[in-house]
Order: C-alpha cells, then sequence, then structure tokens
C-alpha cells in the first residue's frame, strides 16, 4: 500500500530549503510528475507544508488524480485532529459536508477543504493524524507548570478554537 502523508513542517522557510516546485524544476519535470515519481518508487511520501499555503494546496489537489492513478496511492494522511476521525469517516460517506470537519485554525481554508474533498472524490482514504485538543492539554499538564503559556509555546502548540 502506498501512502501520500502531509506532514507539517513548522519551522521551514521556503527561502532556506527547497519547496516542492524547486526540487521538480531541478529535475527537469512538472510538480505533479515529480510526485507521481516519488509516491511510485516509495511506500511513504512525507510532503511538509506551510500553513494555509494556496499553491502547495493547489498542487497536491491537481495532483491527487495521477497519484491515485499513476503512483496507486490510496490515502491521504491530513494534518486533522486525530478526535475528528469519525467525522472525516462520515464525510468520506457523504453524510457531512467537509465544514463539519474540526480543523485547526492554522490550516482551515478552502484550499485544504478542496484537496479533502478531492480524497473523497477520488475515493482515497483519509486519515487525521494530528494531536488533538484533549493530548496537548495533557501535555500542558504533565509540563509541571499549568499556568498560563509565553507567545512562543501558544504558536508551537496551537489550541483549537472550539474549545
Amino acid at each position: 500500500i502506498i501512502f501520500l502523508c502531509l506532514a507539517c513542517m513548522l519551522c521551514m522557510s521556503l527561502d532556506q530549503h527547497p519547496g516542492i516546485e524547486d526540487l521538480a524544476t531541478a529535475s527537469g519535470k512538472l510538480p505533479d510528475t515529480y510526485l507521481i515519481q516519488k509516491a511510485s518508487a516509495c511506500r511513504l511520501v512525507l510532503l511538509g507544508t506551510r500553513h494555509k499555503h494556496e499553491r502547495i494546496h493547489r498542487l497536491i489537489t491537481d495532483a491527487l488524480p495521477g497519484l491515485v492513478e499513476q503512483a496507486g496511492v490510496n490515502t491521504l494522511f491530513v494534518e486533522v485532529p486525530s478526535n475528528e476521525q469519525a467525522s472525516l469517516d462520515q464525510f468520506r460517506m457523504g453524510l457531512r459536508p467537509v465544514s463539519d470537519i474540526r480543523m485547526w485554525d492554522i490550516i482551515d481554508c478552502e484550499e485544504y477543504q478542496s484537496m479533502i474533498s478531492r480524497a473523497r472524490e477520488l475515493r482515497m482514504d483519509i486519515v487525521a493524524i494530528d494531536n488533538d485538543g484533549n493530548s496537548l492539554a495533557r501535555f500542558f499538564a504533565a509540563s509541571g507548570d499549568g499556568g498560563e503559556k509565553t507567545d512562543t509555546e501558544k504558536k508551537t502548540y496551537h489550541r483549537f478554537p472550539f474549545g
């Protein structure tokens, strides 16, 4: 089974690290062709993205049909809290709209929702792999300080906007 994972690279700067488009250009391929080639050659492809980066989400959305048909990709792992897997499953079955899937504010955008919707159209499995809010609360409780977090901690460990 071949998987496509979206992994968040929080500290990545496009100026310091080559993006998928740069890697594709360097190899003489279009970005979607490059992704399909990598997915065909590897069992697992981790693709780091920047939050709410419209261009990369559109690129992935556009590449999904080729990834499914040519590379045999059947699963899209998304940066959605793991406790939202039931909502994702209901969305895949057409029982809920994509807007019912609770996501972090930092990733919830039209392009990300379109990517998930395209995966559903292609009958891909969609798997939530991000931490849920309860796990983060336990992390902070275990850290021993239990007090107000610094701005850096708030940026590093995003909180749900919904409680």
